[in-house]
């Protein structure tokens, strides 16, 4: 049962009409449903999942998501486009799938570099592990949401300018701050506070995971890194390029699964996907500063400097002295703030450029 709910997700991806407002780079249109289906999704995940035994609920809240994400569109795009005509022209459907076939196959990897720990964990180790890494994994969803979000608020930008022009590496070096400013701080703080964090989130039973959620947000970090990298690649045409990656990710996470869960559990799980998530983040970053030829490490160390400084070291003195997580919070997102300026992490006039790009 709880498979066929979850295949529902799947007749609803295909029914999907996003790709009018993604091809007209009207994205903008799609951001403000997404995020209200992301916090409802999240909202019912919180107050419906509590154990391992909530499994199909889980799978009801994920279909249920991808439809109402789906069919919230179509009043808009009716109204705009008016009805779809389906037409049959087979040089157009080979152009189009020339370009598709290398993002499908870039998605579907992403699933098994994603997914492949947790799958590989359910054979190998007891279902109590299984439990454990899967509340932690719903706090590393749940912390990627604001990856999706400047996805959609940058891309128009991106796909605006090529990586050769100045205005094209000074979006693309926006976009990855953006994206290094919102990430960082979460991975870092969450690591300090991972305990505490899971038992706020999932409950007490699944504290025993916390050593495996700080490894899973050192994955979060890295993918935020990587996705600075990577998703430009795309705006940018680079879809094969961007397959590359992904692949290695896939290759490197699958065997290093068979390799160290059988011996080390959920942490050799965790311990696959921050790696994986390294080696995507390398060869993005390669593939990058092959098109644009840069890294734009400056801004990287200004962000890391004041992630360091007003979280970080913050939240590792709060915990020292027995805080509590929200009282930590309070502190370091004043502190955090400062730090950002301080530092002149988001002063630099690129990110304004991009913004003004965007709108």
């Amino acid at each position: 049962a709880t498979v066929a709910v979850l295949g529902l997700s799947v007749v609803g991806g295909g029914a999907s009409l996003d790709w009018a407002y993604h091809g007209t780079q009207r994205m903008g249109r799609l951001a403000a449903r997404n995020v209200a289906v992301a916090v409802l999704t999240l909202l019912a995940t919180l107050w419906l999942v509590r154990s391992p035994a909530d499994i199909f609920r889980a799978a009801s809240i994920i279909s249920l998501g991808a439809i109402l994400t789906n069919a919230s569109i179509y009043p808009m795009f009716f109204r705009e486009f008016g009805y779809p005509i389906p037409r049959i022209d087979y040089a157009e459907w080979r152009r189009l799938l020339r370009m598709a076939v290398p993002i499908g196959l870039s998605l579907f990897l992403l699933q098994i570099y994603a997914a492949s720990g947790q799958f590989l964990l359910g054979i190998l180790r007891p279902e109590t592990e299984v439990g454990w890494y899967s509340g932690g994994y719903r706090i590393v969803l749940a912390t990627l949401i604001g990856a999706d979000i400047l996805n959609q608020s940058f891309a128009p930008a991106l796909s605006a300018h090529a990586p050769s022009t100045e205005r094209g590496r000074a979006t693309g070096s926006a976009y990855g701050t953006a994206l290094a400013v919102v990430g960082l701080p979460v991975a870092a703080g969450g690591a300090i506070y991972a305990r505490e964090v899971i038992v706020w989130f999932a409950g007490a039973d699944y504290a025993p995971g916390a050593q495996a959620l700080v490894l899973l947000l050192a994955y979060v970090a890295l993918s935020y890194v990587g996705k600075g990298y990577g998703d430009p690649l795309i705006a940018w045409d680079r879809e094969r390029s961007f397959l590359r990656a992904v692949s290695a990710g896939a290759v490197v996470n699958v065997v290093l699964s068979v390799v160290l869960i059988p011996r080390y559990g959920l942490a050799g799980a965790a311990v696959a996907a921050a790696a994986a998530s390294l080696a995507v983040t390398a060869v993005m970053a390669y593939l990058y500063w092959h098109v644009t030829g840069t890294l734009h490490l400056a801004e990287r160390a200004r962000v890391l400097a004041a992630v360091c400084a007003g979280v970080a070291a913050p939240a590792a003195a709060a915990h020292a002295r027995g805080w509590s997580l929200w009282a930590a919070v309070a502190v370091c997102v004043p502190v955090y703030a400062a730090a950002l300026y301080g530092f002149r992490a988001v002063s630099s006039p690129r990110v304004w450029l991009a913004r003004a790009d965007s709108v």
